[in-house]
């Protein structure tokens, strides 16, 4: 037994001396210092450690030791790639100021094999995502389209929950937010795919985003990537019988005219003049179409889904938003109009709820990017040309020195604070700079009539699920079921 263990040993010295140098290596060099941190592991770095779970709105264990330990910029290595993590504030502002000068979109493994080399924050796309988003998600579009279409759409979700036993929130606001912006897009219908429906394999490759890499049969990579196939091909056979008519002299008028039309119509035009230098491709067009549904419907989804939980939990934030939405009705001519731009906009207490929502949830540790050249903090550390960074919002977002108790759900903190100040300039939870999220206003505006529609017409009580977990992407275990039950005096749903 001794010999054997002593046999062990010696095998796995070699080893272990290995990952001690590997762990120690030098950080610095004549010519730049790189931020303090530590290269973990041999291959994998300090991977396992990013997984580690917490079990409230607090940091992430991996963050939450590190920035104690090294300060507010580090270094470590994440899926066997180097990176800089910063929760500068002001050094994430100046990176951010100046992306596509010293930094450039990047993303792990898993999330390239997903999106492939046309994801929605690209550089080389960046001018046509803009475009192509506004066009269907814009002010402008919303106020005179989107809106009154939205809240129908949370009347009938929310009629139609109502009538359930319960429901899991967040797969039940990704149907309707995933049904409605992928009509918005492509047309899609949920009647007509009876064997796969694009929430469920959204659904499966949302679980499953954060993983090692590997593209072997078993693996949650590896099943994520099979799911992203099903959804791509329900796109691409919608593509290809769009272009294939627009080659004849008909038109199927049920789709309208909708961004999958717009995109189709360019692709045709391809040498007519354009607000955008991209050459658009069948392949870039099906695979935009997939991540611009998947960002947006899980990105809402989360929200609404978070809402529901911290306004039950709140009542007194409850109480407000009632009295701030029977104010809007009663100020209404009739009651048989929908919600006005003016009155969303009026909607003072509701977008408080919705920013801390927003600074609370954290849906994931930050944002990648990488150094297109060397990179000079003023504490006098270097971050080296094609090295990954990772903005930590969610750190900036729970900074006790910006947010007085950051763990406090308090919408009132957001009272009179002006644009200008640093509550609103840190709160970053769409991007910031150049690469700001499009659709932000979108967002924010589906979430506010589904809490319009919700505290005016609704109650509910929680049933079970709604403990929080990060590991490190913020979920749900067991999910959140809850029983909505309409009031017994309710407005009527507007007819415009």
């Amino acid at each position: 037994m001794v010999t054997m263990l002593v046999t062990v040993a010696w095998l796995l010295l070699p080893l272990l001396l290995l990952a001690i140098t590997y762990r120690r290596r030098p950080t610095t060099s004549p010519r730049r210092r790189l931020p303090p941190g530590s290269s973990g592991l041999p291959f994998i770095g300090e991977t396992l450690h990013l997984f580690l779970p917490s079990t409230d709105f607090d940091l992430i264990p991996f963050l939450k030791s590190r920035l104690r330990r090294y300060g507010p910029v580090f270094t470590t290595n994440l899926f066997g790639k180097q990176i800089a993590v910063s929760a500068d504030s002001e050094l994430n502002h100046f990176l951010l100021q100046r992306d596509q000068q010293l930094i450039e979109t990047w993303h792990t493994d898993t999330s390239a094999g997903l999106f492939g080399d046309v994801d929605i924050n690209l550089a080389s796309v960046h001018k046509y995502v803009r475009f192509a988003t506004l066009r269907s998600f814009g002010v402008q579009e919303l106020r005179e389209r989107r809106l009154p279409e939205m809240e129908r759409r949370v009347h009938v979700a929310l009629g139609d929950w109502s009538e359930r036993a319960s429901v899991e929130v967040k797969h039940a606001t990704a149907t309707m937010v995933l049904n409605y912006g992928a009509k918005l897009v492509f047309g899609y219908d949920p009647q007509q795919y009876s064997k796969e429906k694009l929430v469920d394999l959204y659904s499966s490759i949302t679980k499953s985003l954060i993983s090692i890499p590997l593209k072997i049969p078993g693996t949650t990579h590896y099943k994520c990537l099979k799911e992203k196939e099903k959804a791509v091909k329900l796109i691409r056979n919608e593509f290809r019988k769009r272009q294939q008519a627009s080659f004849s002299s008909t038109k199927e008028p049920s789709k309208g005219d909708d961004f999958l039309d717009h995109a189709i119509r360019e692709l045709n035009n391809d040498g007519e003049k354009k607000p955008y230098s991209l050459s658009l491709t069948e392949d870039f067009i099906v695979n935009f179409i997939f991540a611009l549904n998947f960002v947006s419907h899980d990105t809402i989804a989360n929200i609404m889904t978070l809402a529901v939980k911290l306004i039950e939990d709140h009542p007194l934030v409850l109480e407000e938003l009632v009295a701030e939405h029977e104010a809007i009705l009663k100020a209404r001519e009739s009651t048989s109009v929908g919600i006005s731009w003016d009155e969303y906009k009026s909607m003072t207490f509701t977008l408080q709820v919705i920013n801390e929502t927003l600074r609370l949830g954290n849906l994931g540790p930050g944002i990648l990017r990488r150094a297109v050249q060397d990179i000079h903090t003023n504490n006098g550390y270097t971050i080296p040309s094609g090295c990954g960074i990772l903005i930590a919002i969610s750190a900036m977002h729970l900074n006790p020195e910006t947010y007085k108790d950051p763990l406090t759900f308090n919408p009132w903190r957001w009272s009179g604070v002006s644009p200008s100040d640093r509550m609103y300039k840190d709160l970053m939870p769409f991007g910031w700079g150049m690469k700001q999220c499009a659709g932000s206003e979108y967002a924010r505006l589906f979430v506010a009539t589904f809490l319009h529609v919700l505290v005016t017409k609704y109650t509910w009580k929680r049933i079970k699920g709604g403990n929080l977990r990060r590991n490190p992407l913020l979920i749900f275990d067991q999910g959140l079921h809850v029983k909505f039950m309409e009031k017994e005096i309710t407005q009527q749903p507007p007819s415009n």
